[in-house]
């Protein structure tokens, strides 16, 4: 597979394939952990600074389907949404601008401008069981490393306890953990 071409079979393989964890996209592919890291990673970052209009609706539906706000649907240019408007700014692009204040307008006034274009409010939900902030510091989760290491049981859980040990809990209490785990994996050895 050329280089080139690998980072494209990526991209195409995870959008066609969303919830194909690591070791399965490497399978098919045939292509090396890290590779498929890097290319999730920047997935990632492009989706974040993504305003096209498909993504500002896909983005919307989902915040609003997590907050739980009862609405199936993508909202549509010109709905009003905690006093934001979703407007069309051109070239694909939508924003949610702060609804414009009516006013009696004498001649003295000058020429109305409108309002100044807002960003999407930032609505982050922390998902404790599925991804706790502590296993993803690093920009690559700790079950996607010990499953592409193979890596059993114990040795799972040894990087596991180390890499979180500054992130949550104590420190002391988590690498003590881990040194327990690496102490069995010696042991099975010995046996």
């Amino acid at each position: 597979m050329k280089k080139s071409n690998k980072a494209l079979q990526i991209r195409n393989y995870m959008n066609l394939h969303p919830t194909a964890d690591t070791k399965k996209i490497c399978s098919v592919l045939k292509v090396e952990p890290a590779y498929v890291y890097a290319i999730r990673n920047k997935m990632k970052s492009e989706a974040k600074n993504d305003n096209s209009t498909e993504s500002v609706l896909k983005d919307f539906a989902e915040r609003a389907y997590r907050a739980g706000a009862g609405r199936s649907s993508p909202p549509q240019v010109g709905d009003n949404v905690g006093g934001l408007i979703l407007t069309d700014v051109g070239e694909g692009k939508l924003k949610w601008i702060a609804k414009p204040k009516t006013r009696m307008q004498s001649t003295e006034d000058k020429e109305w401008q409108p309002p100044e274009l807002l960003p999407m409010p930032d609505v982050r939900v922390v998902d404790n069981v599925n991804h706790p902030p502590h296993y993803k510091t690093g920009g690559m989760e700790t079950i996607d490393f010990i499953e592409a290491k193979e890596l059993d049981y114990n040795l799972g859980n040894v990087v596991k306890y180390v890499t979180r040990a500054k992130h949550k809990g104590t420190e002391l209490e988590d690498l003590k953990k881990a040194q327990w785990y690496l102490e069995r994996a010696i042991m099975k050895l010995h046996v």
